[in-house]
């Protein structure tokens, strides 16, 4: 199953083993109040995801952007009262401005 979503990249983190991940907090609604939520997590990059580094690039020093995320095998992870989600990050694209 894939996820196709509005999203907020923050940028990527390679642990020790060699592994990378783009941490993305995916745009997931408004609640009752009117607030937005997110579903925030670390989506595993392959050497088969399209985008990374076109979104490397148009982030530069800011410490976020807005893009669009294709993510396969969406779940999550209950730590306590947080919820960390994971899947395979298959494209990211960066959002147009619009004027």
């Amino acid at each position: 199953m894939k996820t196709n979503s509005k999203a907020v990249f923050r940028g990527i983190h390679t642990f020790e083993n060699k592994s990378t991940v783009a941490n993305i907090d995916i745009l997931a609604g408004k609640d009752q109040n009117g607030k937005t939520r997110y579903l925030k997590g670390g989506f595993a990059i392959s050497e088969h995801t399209k985008g990374v580094d076109d979104a490397i690039k148009a982030k530069g020093d800011s410490d976020s952007i807005l893009v669009e995320v294709d993510i396969k095998n969406l779940y999550g992870i209950a730590n306590g009262d947080y919820v960390n989600y994971r899947g395979l990050l298959d494209k990211i694209t960066v959002a147009k401005k619009s004027d």
